[in-house]
């Protein structure tokens, strides 16, 4: 509950729009069979939300807005690096960066900058993150005299591959992988029992860092399992991780697991920034991992930094040029240029001394052990003098090469002084919050203490040290409630389901029929019915359905489900849809439609009454029952469960061609009466179904047996007769 609810609100209502507008530019986002977008679960995600292109989708992203920019024909520089940002007046006025290639450095004037510069992961060994992850933009904001909020939130995946840290995806479990320890143990049924593999990242790296521990791991590891999910979805959907697995470890995952830790992976803190991006200096705006607008809280979930850098990108970039339309142009002067040319000399200038190695190595291992999966008063506290200890080592690093062409000495020395920065916003941010919450994982302090930390860490650069406040968060409809991961067994989890519904409405003026997408929130258990009434009282009461018992009595319910003829209320909805999947609905065939899922059923009812569909006995009444084997009777019973539902005549496929035919519901009722031993005009019913458009109709194709709810097999009743 540390996520501001106002920001989170605002990813989630815009971000449908923004995925359309990828797809729309190009992103081949996987699709279901139908040719609509397809969705996995991520950890945390009851149901499939995320939309995916196999294991790359980040990459498809980035590769697919680059074409964009390059269609728009913005100026990139390309391979510059920026050194500081321009603050006049506590305004900022844009940065000062150097060509890589030329080892030249520019003064970069602009009305606003929008720092887009993303993490800070290889604060840390092993991260899943690029190696030029280093904290860059994060830094130079902090810096400029904005503050880095919540950064002890350091989140920790759960499946980075052993040794090197490359991320095996997160899609891996959203498509059934099993996370096993050393014994073959599935161990998150321990620690999270309703979510299992699914829980979120905080929750199953926990539960991995414990079973390694305490000692039921190999080298330190566990396992990821994906034996079971086949060859070919594992190639279909995951085959970048195959690709690793081969490339790096000679393991085809389909026939053997493979080792894999926790590792740093995402910086849920960041530069402090409104819904727009806006920092607290004017003109700097910030997007992305870097930025924290609150939406993550303590925790993010998987997918969601892409959502947060789509959606607040777009608005970062919107309120920007808007801001620029409201101040001039700034004074040029070169003031600041030569103030970043002189230190960048000074550094070069330094006599042989320490390599940025041995101090980056020496900071990210320890930060790793300190600021771990697990933490406490001590450890934080060792990190925390590490970090000043590599801050005092920083003034003897050397810089070994002197030239000026893409010179990665100078660029990895300049990274190291931003890592050290940002280390300590970390360090500093990990002992001010005195609980547990999120990643933010105490030992010495287990538990969410909501009365007093209920609120944001924030760390501000002062003078030479830092100085540390908390803000409030914004809660806006959700109360905090105690997080768990079992649940009794009564309680049963929710889905949202698609479905695509018919809908016409002969009264718009409008005579053609259309379909009309709906998404409700559903139960395990819900029938089609269920769904439906759902859809009907809570998002739409202009659906037109007819239902009457809910118990698959009265047969009113009967429409076609993915083409095919079905009572909905006996229809398990689980039974026809799958998540990322849409369910298709129908009135019923070979009727009229009167309107919506409404069909009218009078053609129907004329057809049975050509049989006349009643007893019909000859000779006195008996005074009491009527004396008739009991045989007969069972065999009647099973004959008239039938329900008039209309099942047999929606899908009949003569009927289809020839609306005259009596139809099976009408056969079978007719039999009904030509068994029963008490009828005496089976003669007359006979001769009725000798008529041209009568039994010899029927061209036996059994779709009234396949899709009659009560088993009552038109088909045999109508061979007899």
């Amino acid at each position: 509950f540390l996520g501001d609810q106002d920001a989170i609100e605002v990813m989630c209502r815009e971000a449908g729009d923004d995925l359309i507008e990828l797809e729309h530019m190009g992103v081949v986002f996987s699709r279901e069979e139908s040719g609509k977008l397809l969705a996995r679960a991520f950890g945390g995600q009851r149901v499939p939300r995320t939309f995916f292109v196999g294991a790359i989708t980040g990459s498809v992203m980035l590769h697919v807005l680059y074409e964009q920019a390059m269609k728009r024909d913005v100026r990139v520089y390309e391979e510059w690096f920026v050194t500081s940002l321009i603050i006049e007046d506590g305004v900022c006025h844009g940065a000062i960066a150097f060509n890589m290639h030329t080892g030249e450095m520019e003064t970069i004037r602009a009305k606003s900058v929008i720092m887009a510069a993303g993490g800070a992961g290889r604060v840390f060994e092993p991260s899943t993150n690029a190696l030029i992850c280093t904290g860059d933009g994060l830094a130079l904001a902090w810096n400029a005299g904005t503050s880095l909020m919540d950064m002890e939130m350091v989140q920790y995946h759960p499946t980075t591959l052993a040794g090197n840290g490359i991320l095996l995806s997160e899609g891996a479990r959203g498509e059934g992988a099993y996370l096993l320890n050393s014994e073959g143990d599935r161990f998150m049924e321990k620690y999270a029992p309703e979510f299992m593999e699914l829980a979120s990242r905080d929750v199953v790296s926990r539960a991995e860092q414990t079973e390694i521990n305490e000692g039921r791991s190999v080298n330190g590891n566990v396992f990821l399992d994906l034996r079971h999910l086949g060859k070919k979805l594992i190639e279909e959907r995951l085959g970048y991780l195959q690709e690793v697995a081969v490339e790096f470890r000679g393991i085809d995952l389909s026939e053997e697991p493979i080792e894999i830790r926790p590792g740093v992976h995402y910086i849920m803190g960041g530069i402090k920034t409104n819904v727009d991006g806006a920092t607290t200096i004017p003109g700097l705006y910030a997007a992305g991992e870097c930025a924290n607008v609150s939406v993550h809280g303590g925790n993010r979930l998987g997918a969601n930094s892409l959502l947060d850098t789509i959606v607040f990108g777009r608005r970062s970039a919107t309120a920007a040029a808007e801001y620029i339309k409201t101040v001039g142009p700034s004074v040029s002067s070169d003031e600041h240029l030569n103030a970043e040319k002189s230190r960048i000399q000074a550094l070069l200038d330094r006599p042989k001394g320490i390599r940025w190695a041995a101090v980056r190595n020496e900071l990210a291992h320890s930060m790793t052990e300190g600021i771990g999966v697990f933490r406490d008063q001590a450890s934080m506290e060792k990190a925390d003098a590490k970090v000043d200890e590599m801050r005092a080592k920083y003034a003897q690093v050397s810089v070994e090469n002197k030239g000026k062409v893409y010179n990665t000495d100078l660029i990895f020395t300049l990274e190291l002084d931003y890592m050290i920065d940002v280390a300590k916003t970390i360090t500093q941010g990990a002992l001010m919050r005195k609980e547990s919450r999120g990643a933010h994982a105490r030992t010495d302090m287990p538990d969410r203490d909501d009365e007093n930390w209920l609120k944001h860490t924030n760390v501000f650069k002062d003078g030479d040290g830092v100085r540390t406040e908390t803000s409030e968060v914004t809660i806006t409809k959700w109360q905090p409630v105690e997080r768990v991961y079992s649940m009794p067994a009564t309680v049963e989890a929710k889905v949202i389901a698609n479905l695509k519904v018919y809908r016409f409405d002969p009264e718009s003026g409008n005579k053609e029929s259309y379909y009309q997408d709906y998404e409700v929130e559903v139960e395990d258990w819900f029938t089609v019915l269920d769904a439906l009434i759902k859809i009907r009282e809570e998002i739409d009461g202009t659906l037109s359905l007819r239902c009457a018992c809910r118990a698959s009595i009265c047969g009113s319910c009967t429409m076609r489900v993915n083409g095919e003829a079905k009572l909905v209320c006996k229809v398990r909805l689980d039974s026809v849809w799958s998540p990322g999947e849409s369910v298709t609905i129908d009135p019923p065939g070979n009727m009229p439609v009167i309107t919506d899922l409404v069909a009218d059923f009078k053609p129907f009812w004329d057809k049975i009454r050509q049989v006349d569909p009643y007893i019909q006995p000859t000779g006195p009444v008996p005074t009491a029952e009527y004396l008739a084997p009991n045989k007969d009777m069972v065999h009647l019973a099973g004959v008239m469960n039938c329900i008039m539902c209309g099942a047999c005549v929606s899908d009949c496929t003569v009927l289809e061609v020839d609306d005259r035919f009596i139809g099976p519901a009408a056969l079978a009722k007719a039999y009904r009466f030509v068994a029963d031993p008490r009828d005496g005009k089976k003669k007359e019913r006979l001769d009725v179904l000798n008529g041209d458009t009568g039994i010899w109709d029927c061209t036996r194709c059994m779709q009234c047996v396949e899709v009659c709810p009560k088993d009552v097999d038109p088909m045999g009743r109508i061979m007899v007769l």
